[in-house]
Parts: C-alpha cells; structure tokens; sequence
C-alpha cells in the first residue's frame, strides 16, 4: 500500500504543476463498494463534468501503477471544490498544518461517514483549503446528501 500511496503522490504532484493545486486528491474505498479503490480529486480547474480531466488524470496513473496496483483502482472521479463531500474531507482531514502547506502530511482514516458516503478506509493526499479560500475550521451543516461518486467510464 505504501508504494501505491508514493506514486499517487507523484502523480499529484506532476498534475499540479502542470494545471494547478488540487482542493482534494485522495484515495477512497467505499464502505459498500466493490472493494476497489476511488481515486478522488477536486481542484478550480477541474470541470467534474469533463471526461476529458478524467482521462488525463488516468494516463497519469496508468504509466507509474503497475499492473495490480490499476486494476485495484475502480475508477478516477472527479468533484467540484464546493461538495460537500470535499468540503467535509478538508474540513476534518487537512493535509496541511495550521495553513503551513510545506509540512504536507497524508491523513488516513477508517470507518467514517463523509457527506452521506460510508468509507471504509481512506488516503487523503491533499486536503486544503488554502486555495479555496475558506477557512478549514468552518462547518457546513444541513447538508443530507445520498452521494454517489460519478461514473468514470
């Protein structure tokens, strides 16, 4: 697993110098899911709607994971910043201490419920939201969403 985490690191660090710091970009397993692994990102730049996001970001993945390290990846999906799921993941999971981006350090969590998404286990590479503009500290109540992440294919 640990490997695994090192090349998304890579991976995330290659796409944000290329287009722009991510919001979110973590690796998920689904409490009631099949089992794979979500790639989940989020960032300004990303339009969620674009297969074509999806897609680059898959090449990334595609030419460091090996073989067994692709197919345990279910898909890569991707979100806007204002989610409530990304908003919870960096309001709880922040990658950077006390707004000091240099001191990046992965969270990893187990049996949460994010936004209304039951996770099993999860790697969260980056968490921030320095970008965004909006504290880390506030609360996003009311929100009773049934999400499911959007379909790669």
């Amino acid at each position: 697993m640990k490997e695994l985490i090192e090349k998304l690191k890579r991976v995330e660090q290659e796409i944000a110098l290329e287009r722009g710091s991510f919001v979110l970009f973590g690796l998920f397993k689904q409490a009631e899911g099949s089992g794979n692994w979500d790639v989940v990102v989020a960032a300004p730049w990303i339009d969620p709607e674009s297969e074509d996001v999806t897609r680059y970001i898959f090449g990334k993945l595609a030419d460091l994971l090996s073989e067994d390290e692709a197919v345990s990846i279910r898909g890569v999906f991707t979100l806007g910043p204002e989610e409530a799921f990304v908003r919870e993941v960096v309001n709880n999971y922040p990658t950077n201490k006390e707004g000091n981006a240099p001191r990046k350090q992965i969270q990893h969590f187990r049996e949460q419920n994010i936004a209304g998404v039951d996770i099993e286990v999860a790697y969260v590479i980056t968490a921030s939201s320095d970008i965004m503009g909006f504290s880390p500290s506030t609360r996003f109540p009311g929100y009773t969403v049934d999400y499911t992440w959007r379909n790669s294919d």
